[in-house]
């Protein structure tokens, strides 16, 4: 089994494939060999092994993605955001918050798909002291959540729309893009002004 192969250990390049098949078997018996490798000195093996972790659903799989937030690498701690936001696990998001603080563009996305209403706040208090493309990738990705009341996204297109960078304009263009043509709400007319107001992405 694979999971024997891991155990054992080998050449970086048959790991790295044992550990992308773990993944895409989904097996909960290759958890415990997955987590190890997790905190294995290559970080394209952790990151693959995060990500691994992340396809499988069982909740034995969150703490080792928690922890994988505190990883020294950028690639593995945005995996493990990714993972932890495609499973919509909520208390990932003070972590997410933290790192983002931190200027960490990877956690940024994931933030923006697991922040609590009351978490937007202190993101908008971001600018200034974060890369105002960190603060628009997070409150872009809050924007286009279906669970967001509208007044909420009029206050949040407007924040985007006070930060400098292409990456505001992105955020709000794609949002734009994400409501349909029939849809007229009021956060919708918002984003296309301040569109109008910044000029569309070079």
């Amino acid at each position: 089994p694979l999971s024997d192969l891991l155990s054992v250990g080998g050449p970086p390049a048959r790991l790295e494939a044992a550990v992308e098949a773990l993944g895409a078997l989904g097996d909960v018996r290759g958890v415990d060999a997955l987590e190890l490798y997790a905190g294995n000195r290559s970080a394209d093996l952790r990151r693959r092994s995060v990500k691994s972790l992340g396809a499988i659903k069982d909740d034995r799989v969150v703490p080792a993605l928690l922890t994988a937030l505190g990883d020294g690498a950028p690639d593995v701690r945005a995996a493990a955001a990714d993972a932890l936001a495609a499973r919509k696990e909520k208390k990932a998001a003070p972590r997410l918050l933290a790192l983002v603080k931190r200027n960490d563009a990877g956690a940024a996305p994931a933030l923006g798909s697991l922040a609590t209403p009351e978490l937007v706040p202190a993101l908008a208090e971001l600018q200034g002291s974060v890369d105002d493309n960190v603060v628009a990738s997070a409150l872009g990705e809050y924007l286009k959540r279906d669970d967001v009341p509208d007044n909420l996204r009029v206050e949040v297109v407007r924040t985007i729309g006070r930060l400098s960078g292409a990456s505001a304009t992105t955020a709000l263009v794609e949002y734009l893009a994400s409501v349909p043509a029939k849809d007229d709400r009021a956060s919708k007319k918002e984003a296309q002004k301040l569109v109008d107001e910044k000029g569309t992405v070079k």
